[in-house]
């Protein structure tokens, strides 16, 4: 994988060239051999029930994790975990339609640049003093769908995430968010 097309992010050949030396993965072969050590562990998981992760998918896995194949398959074993423990946050929807509410109310913007040490800068912006229950979780549901175009799409060191609040009462938010919502939603993010 040298240059990566992608029409939102910019990722250029010396981001993935860089990025991949910084945890030892610049090495073609030895890439190969993680990628397919991760690959051979997904079928071997009878738990796992998608199993047809893409080359590309592994590979972003393990630079996701600083090139840790180990932590990779956790991530990974999480992720099927809680797609199936907390269904309600991976709902296959239409961003346009059935979450547009929750669109006008807060903004999560990737930049298409990333910093000079390949971390990708996410703006978060919320415009909505008093966002109900539901919509946290449409809040939510919406910033997993980013997270998987972004896990699937970018091939960055780590992310710098910018988080406006300056129209929202934080006391406020935090009174609407519920333990049953948040643990879920950071395990499956992070």
């Amino acid at each position: 994988m040298g240059s990566i097309e992608n029409p939102l992010l910019n990722i250029t050949p010396a981001i993935v060239k860089n990025v991949r030396k910084l945890y030892g993965l610049d090495d073609q072969k030895r890439l190969d051999e993680a990628i397919k050590i991760l690959e051979d562990w997904v079928q071997k998981q009878p738990h796992i029930i998608k199993k047809d992760f893409s080359k590309r998918f592994l590979e972003t896995a393990i630079v996701s994790c600083k090139g840790s194949v180990e932590k990779a398959k956790k991530q990974i074993d999480t992720l099927c975990t809680m797609k199936t423990m907390a269904p309600r946050f991976f709902v296959k929807c239409n961003l346009k339609t059935e979450l547009q509410n929750i669109l006008e109310k807060v903004w999560v913007i990737p930049l298409p640049q990333t910093s000079e040490d390949h971390c990708r800068v996410v703006l978060i912006k919320t415009f909505d003093n008093n966002l109900t229950p539901d919509e946290i979780l449409q809040f939510f549901q919406y910033v997993l769908i980013l997270a998987d175009y972004v896990r699937a799409n970018d091939y960055v060191d780590g992310f710098i995430i910018i988080v406006d609040y300056r129209d929202v009462n934080i006391f406020n938010l935090i009174t609407r968010l519920t333990t049953p919502d948040v643990h879920p939603f950071l395990n499956i993010l992070i």
